[in-house]
């Protein structure tokens, strides 16, 4: 049987190419998928070999566990890393994010509606230099059907575990240049206690478990950057 396979971000550059259609044997998982790829490409196959717990997995536009069963002409989206936005989450191009005013307008009036006197703020901002270089473009790639889909995951998450009454999630796609905002979160609660302890969770879910990727313009050339730190250069992954 055949697969659509969606390669995403820093895959896309390993394997060569943004898609393709791979021959499976019938009953064969997602694990097996990969398998097979990373025999037929060693970079591709290294990089799984290394990150492969990290590996996002969909399967016709919904998460998949490495042991999902695939079925003939089924789409697998393949999602790197993540590097890493009323209940308002949004993904909007480039640096149109929403201005603090809209934000302190909406909670004021939740303020002294509901009581909520505690709103907490964290706006990620994209800095230079990096590694003692001058960086000059950060690129935001992302998965938008996904990362909206986990947005709302994540709020409802925070807000069942915290107690918190409102979570806004925005984030950037596209090019931003330094002292852009990149990601806006805003967290409203009756206290100051549980809107801190969802903050630092929901950043924490934002910047890992979603399909956003980073791509870094700088003096000596472009780096995917994987997690908090890790960062890969685009010379090492793309095919010449």
């Amino acid at each position: 049987m055949k697969v659509n396979v969606r390669f995403y971000a820093i895959l896309r550059d390993l394997y060569g190419a943004d898609k393709d259609q791979i021959e499976i044997p019938e009953g064969s998982t997602i694990r097996d998928l990969l398998d097979i790829l990373s025999k037929k490409n060693n970079k591709l196959g290294s990089f799984l070999e290394k990150r492969l717990s990290s590996i996002i997995t969909l399967v016709n536009g919904l998460y998949a566990p490495l042991e999902h069963k695939l079925g003939n002409g089924d789409t697998v989206d393949l999602l790197p890393p993540a590097s890493g936005g009323c209940d308002d989450h949004d993904i909007v191009l480039g640096g149109k994010m929403p201005s603090i005013e809209s934000i302190l307008e909406d909670a004021r009036k939740h303020a002294g509606e509901e009581g909520l006197g505690a709103l907490l703020i964290y706006i990620g901002i994209v800095k230079s230099p990096v590694d003692g270089e001058r960086v000059d473009v950060l690129h935001y790639e992302v998965h938008r059907e996904y990362s909206i889909r986990r947005f709302h995951e994540i709020s409802e998450e925070v807000k069942r575990k915290y107690g918190v009454s409102y979570v806004r999630i925005y984030h950037a796609e596209g090019d931003l240049k330094p002292g852009d905002p990149a990601m806006i979160i805003a967290i409203q609660s009756r206290g100051r206690k549980e809107a801190l302890e969802a903050m630092r969770e929901a950043i924490e879910m934002v910047k890992h478990t979603t399909g956003i990727w980073k791509l870094e313009s700088r003096e000596s050339g472009e780096y995917w950057i994987l997690g908090d730190s890790e960062r890969i250069s685009r010379r090492e992954t793309t095919h010449h």
